[in-house]
């Protein structure tokens, strides 16, 4: 049997949960070492709990529905079943030993030193043959061993994406590993650091300056995307022939309704609906760069009722209320989207998942089969 090639800090990856590292770390941890260090098993364990959570609440959704007929109204929560499904098997075979040798070697520096944090640099887009998009985010760490605790200070990390967009073609989220988690060697350190090359760190250095900023984005808690010149990326979770429309669309096909806006629910409540929608436009503009008709009926019943999901601490929980239009004639976009902010903001603009992706149908709800269902699509 052929003897298999030696790999070296800075080679490409294998291919890791449909993704492939164009530079991979290759480094074997020092699993004692992991365990006093790497921060991310526990979370790791939690966001299984997680997904498995949730594949199970979404296909007891749907076997009710399939039981009552409702063999149409199965199919979103079916393929939500089948999403969360999908993600637990892939955190369950990511284990730490995989991402330090085959996770995507970035670099990072220390913008924080009490608390400690890194902004972490990554090339998002899905393929190589993509236009170059970088994304950056920070991160607080408890320990970086073999670190200098200075602002500036370089830290090699192997990272590992996740959660593709849908429009977009980039990656939604980066887990970072500081290589000095698994390593002891200072050498292999230093090998790490200068693998990435010098204007690689330059960039970092510039863009952690320029996410900071940003009015748009709290890069502390959610990636913020540039272009290869250094130029903000903006409309990421958007369909591309929707980025262009000037025009509010009402409900689509497909069931949902309200994709088109741009909201983020934090801040806290509003005092009037007038001021809610004059931040709704706002927003919309300095954001998504087009206009919106909060005037528009998105919704011609007079009743509504929500359902949405949230975590408190360490709890996965969903909520639903009811809604009452102010008109005879249903909801407006501005009515509707002012209603759910207050009712949801206390429990998501804490999370990162509290940006606005529209309302889609939730099927018939089990004791108001009259009143049309909605469930709240959230994003990060």
């Amino acid at each position: 049997m052929k003897e298999e090639e030696k790999k070296n800090i800075g080679d490409k990856g294998k291919s890791v949960n449909l993704s492939r590292a164009s530079r991979a770390a290759y480094i074997t941890p020092d699993l004692e070492r992991l365990a006093k260090y790497d921060e991310y098993p526990a979370k790791i364990m939690k966001l299984k709990l997680k997904k498995l959570f949730w594949f199970l609440i979404f296909t007891g959704i749907t076997a009710k529905l399939a039981v009552k007929g409702y063999v149409w109204w199965a199919i979103i929560p079916g393929i939500l079943a089948l999403w969360n499904l999908f993600r637990f098997i892939v955190y369950r075979n990511v284990s730490p030993q995989v991402v330090y040798e085959n996770g995507h070697l970035c670099g990072a520096i220390i913008t924080s030193e009490n608390p400690l944090q890194i902004a972490v640099m990554a090339e998002m887009q899905t393929s190589e043959n993509d236009p170059t998009c970088f994304g950056i985010q920070c991160f607080d760490v408890k320990e970086l061993p073999l670190h200098k605790i200075t602002k500036g200070e370089r830290v090699p990390c192997s990272v590992m994406f996740g959660g593709e967009m849908p429009f977009a073609k980039l990656w939604s989220a980066i887990e970072p590993h500081p290589i000095c988690w698994a390593i002891a060697d200072t050498s292999i350190l230093e090998e790490a650091t200068q693998s990435i090359e010098e204007t690689e760190w330059k960039i970092i250095e510039k863009l952690a300056e320029l996410a900071s900023k940003r009015q748009d984005v709290d890069y502390s808690k959610e990636i913020a995307y540039f272009n290869e010149d250094l130029s903000p990326r903006i409309d990421l979770q958007e369909k591309p022939e929707k980025q262009q429309e000037s025009e509010a669309v009402t409900a689509d096909p497909d069931g949902f309704i309200m994709e088109h806006i741009l909201w983020a629910f934090y801040g806290g409540k509003y005092n009037t609906q007038e001021q809610f929608v004059e931040e709704l436009v706002k927003y919309n503009l300095e954001i998504g760069k087009s206009e919106i008709n909060p005037n528009e009926i998105v919704e011609e019943s007079k009743e509504l009722i929500i359902l949405y999901a949230y975590e408190d601490g360490e709890e996965d929980k969903s909520e639903e209320f009811h809604l009452i239009a102010d008109s005879s004639e249903g909801f407006t976009a501005g009515e509707l989207l002012y209603k759910i902010h207050n009712q949801t903001v206390a429990h998501l603009e804490e999370l990162d998942y509290h940006f606005f992706e529209g309302l889609v149908e939730n099927g018939v709800h089990e004791q108001y089969s009259d009143i049309p269902y909605y469930y709240l699509n959230l994003g990060s």
